[in-house]
């Protein structure tokens, strides 16, 4: 199978996908919004080429992302007769992904430190 990112484009998708998984996001997730962010739209077939991912793996996790509302899709016609097939793209941009991705975090964060500060207040010397 044919890939489709040139050298620069694989540096470039590696350094992002790295990026997304340490904010959080699964590898898997990860490498389809790299796709989708590097190419700006593609068929589940650019998909593939793109990833590695097989079918079955990309159907589930586009149907994630966009329950999310970081993907959407557009059905495109063949030239020829047949069923059309879909086309996804970002609704977000990077900087509004980043943001989406953060506040959990901070929640979790504050969450933590509330805990923590509960903790001490509860050790008391006697």
């Amino acid at each position: 199978m044919k890939q489709i990112k040139t050298d620069k484009q694989d540096k470039v998708s590696n350094k992002l996908e790295t990026l997304l998984t340490n904010a959080g996001v699964s590898k898997r997730h990860a490498l389809v919004i790299t796709c989708l962010l590097t190419l700006k739209e593609a068929s589940v077939q650019k998909i593939i080429e793109f990833t590695g991912l097989v079918q079955p793996e990309i159907s589930v996790i586009t149907i994630e992302l966009e329950k999310n509302g970081i993907i959407n899709y557009t059905l495109s016609k063949t030239p020829s007769k047949g069923r059309p097939y879909k086309t996804y793209s970002m609704i977000l941009t990077l900087d509004q992904l980043a943001s989406k991705l953060e506040a959990p975090i901070k929640e979790k964060i504050k969450s933590n430190k509330d805990a923590i500060k509960r903790l001490k207040e509860n050790q008391k010397p006697n």
